[in-house]
């Protein structure tokens, strides 16, 4: 199979300067899915890049958004703890910039407008949840160990898509609390939610760069990625046939 076509694209959102990266099957010859990927807090680390990548292998556009700027790219995690909790305690500018990555997925010639979902690890699985808050038609939101929770509960009834949170049971950044308050927004706004707990993961079990020699609470683990990335693919699949 050829490999995907890759580029990074540069927009704006207000007046800062982003870039983000977009993967597309090669040789396409109809209009394809899109899928909106964002990044943790660490920003566009290869393996977001990869995973892009591997969802352009199977057929979909995928493009993932910069939620920083082009250039606020963190060295380290105090660096990124400070870009990151500026759109955690702003929802509206962590939405808005979401929405401008939606803009550019759609503009692509040879996505399907009617057929986005989204995806997000740890920051990003908080910003898809934004995303789908806004009202936006996005078919599917799923998020891999994130901060799913808002302080906007009542936005909830506004998504219009089905929900999959992909969840560590033993995480101790984002804990069963925080799920639990979750499931109860869902419920109240009687969205169509999977949540799957794998009991003994941590934070980051999608992330090969975590190890929980160097942080006790985040470890990469690649049997329950496996499983959370084949339960996402089978997602996909359900929300655009």
């Amino acid at each position: 199979m050829p490999e995907p076509l890759q580029k990074r694209i540069q927009y704006f959102h207000d007046e800062v300067i982003l870039e983000g990266y977009l993967s597309r099957q090669a040789f396409a010859t109809q209009r394809s899915p899109g899928i909106i990927i964002a990044h943790e807090w660490m920003g566009i680390e290869p393996h977001i890049i990869e995973y892009a990548d591997a969802l352009a292998l199977r057929g979909y556009t995928a493009f993932v958004v910069d939620l920083y700027g082009k250039s606020n790219v963190p060295e380290n995690y105090e660096e990124a703890k400070t870009l990151s909790d500026e759109l955690r305690n702003n929802r509206h500018l962590l939405r808005e910039r979401m929405l401008a990555g939606l803009d550019v997925l759609r503009q692509q010639d040879n996505v399907d407008a009617s057929r986005i979902a989204a995806i997000g690890f740890s920051l990003g699985g908080c910003a898809v949840m934004e995303l789908g808050r806004t009202g936006e038609n996005i078919k599917g939101l799923v998020s891999f160990y994130g901060d799913v929770g808002s302080p906007h509960k009542e936005n909830a009834k506004l998504i219009k898509g089905k929900v999959l949170v992909l969840h560590g049971g033993s995480d101790p950044y984002v804990n069963m609390e925080h799920v639990t308050d979750f499931n109860d927004e869902m419920k109240s706004g009687n969205i169509a939610c999977e949540i799957v707990i794998y009991s003994q993961a941590l934070h980051g079990f999608s992330n090969p760069k975590e190890s929980k020699s160097a942080n006790a609470g985040s470890s990469f683990d690649e049997h329950v990625h496996c499983m959370a990335w084949e339960r996402m693919l089978l997602f996909l699949e359900e929300v655009f046939s």
